[in-house]
C-alpha cells in the first residue's frame, strides 16, 4: 500500500491507498470545485476515523514496548539479585592456611559472576530495546499526523468551496422566488428617478444656454456703449478744441479792438492839442 504521503507528494490520481480509498481520485482528478459535499462529508470522517486509529494503535505499540523494555529490566535486576544470593549463600570449603583453596574459592566466585552479569546485560538491553522502540514509534505518530492533517486540511479547503458554492445558488434562488417585486418596484424607482434626473438635467441646460444668451447680450451692449462713449468723448473733444479756438480769435479780436481804440484816442488827443 502507497501511504497518503507519496499520494499527496506524487499527486497521482490513478494511485490507490486501502485505508483512504478514493480520497486521491477526490482531490487530484477532474475539478475539485465539482465534488460532492456530502462525498467530502464522508472523506473527512473516513480520515479522523483511520487517523485516530493509527495513532491510538502507534501509540499503544510505544506503551507496550516501554512496559517491555521495564518487564526486561525487571527480569535481569531479578536474575542478578537470585545469582548474588545464591553466590552468598554458597557453602566456603577454604580453609584458613590452604592457598590451594583460597584460590579456588576465587575461581569459584569469579565463574559465579557470570550469572549476575548475564541479569544485568539483559535489564540494561531491555531498556535500551523500550526506549529506542518508543522513540521510533513516537516519530511515526508524528509523522502520521501530520501526514494525515495535511489531507483532512485539502478536505476542508474543498468543503469551504463546495459550500460557498451551494450558499450561492442558494441565494439567488431564494431572490427569484421573494425578491421579485421588490426588485420591479427598485426599478421603476431608478427609472422615474432617471427621469426626473433627465427632466433637471434638461431645465439646467435651457438655464444655462440662457444665462450665456443674456451675458453674450450685456457684452455686446457694454461693447455698444463703450464705443458710443468713445465716438461722445471725441464730438466733445472736437467742440473743446473749437470753442478754444474761437475764444482764442475773439480775445485776440478785441485786443485788436482796444488797440485800435487806443490810437483813436490818442490821434484825436492830438488833433485836439
Amino acid at each position: 500500500n502507497i501511504s497518503a504521503k507519496d499520494i499527496l507528494i506524487a499527486q497521482d490520481a490513478s494511485r490507490k491507498n486501502s485505508i483512504l480509498s478514493n480520497l486521491n481520485q477526490v482531490l487530484f482528478a477532474g475539478e475539485p470545485k465539482q465534488c460532492d459535499f456530502n462525498l467530502l462529508m464522508e472523506l473527512d470522517d473516513n480520515v479522523s476515523t483511520a487517523r485516530n486509529q493509527r495513532l491510538s494503535f502507534i501509540m499503544s505499540c510505544s506503551n507496550v514496548s516501554t512496559l517491555v523494555g521495564l518487564l526486561g529490566t525487571f527480569a535481569g535486576l531479578s536474575i542478578t539479585i537470585g545469582s548474588i544470593g545464591n553466590l552468598l549463600s554458597s557453602p566456603s570449603d577454604v580453609g584458613g592456611d590452604n592457598a590451594s583453596n583460597t584460590l579456588n574459592m576465587i575461581v569459584t566466585m569469579v565463574a559465579s559472576l557470570s550469572e549476575p552479569l548475564k541479569g544485568m546485560n539483559t535489564a540494561f538491553v531491555s531498556s535500551i530495546y523500550g526506549v529506542v522502540c518508543a522513540i521510533l514509534l513516537t516519530s511515526q505518530s508524528v509523522f502520521v499526523r501530520s501526514s494525515y492533517s495535511l489531507v483532512s486540511t485539502e478536505i476542508k479547503k474543498l468543503k469551504i468551496i463546495s459550500n460557498r458554492s451551494n450558499n450561492k445558488q442558494r441565494s439567488l434562488r431564494v431572490e427569484s422566488e421573494t425578491l421579485v417585486e421588490f426588485k420591479e418596484l427598485f426599478k421603476a424607482f431608478f427609472d422615474n428617478y432617471l427621469t426626473v434626473e433627465n427632466l433637471r438635467t434638461q431645465d439646467e441646460e435651457k438655464k444655462r444656454v440662457m444665462l450665456s444668451d443674456s451675458f453674450v447680450t450685456l457684452q455686446n451692449r457694454l461693447l455698444d456703449n463703450s464705443a458710443k462713449l468713445e465716438q461722445l468723448s471725441t464730438l466733445i473733444d472736437g467742440y473743446l478744441v473749437s470753442n478754444n479756438e474761437n475764444t482764442k480769435k475773439l480775445v485776440d479780436g478785441v485786443i485788436t479792438i482796444t488797440s485800435r481804440l487806443s490810437e483813436g484816442n490818442t490821434l484825436l488827443a492830438d488833433n485836439n492839442a
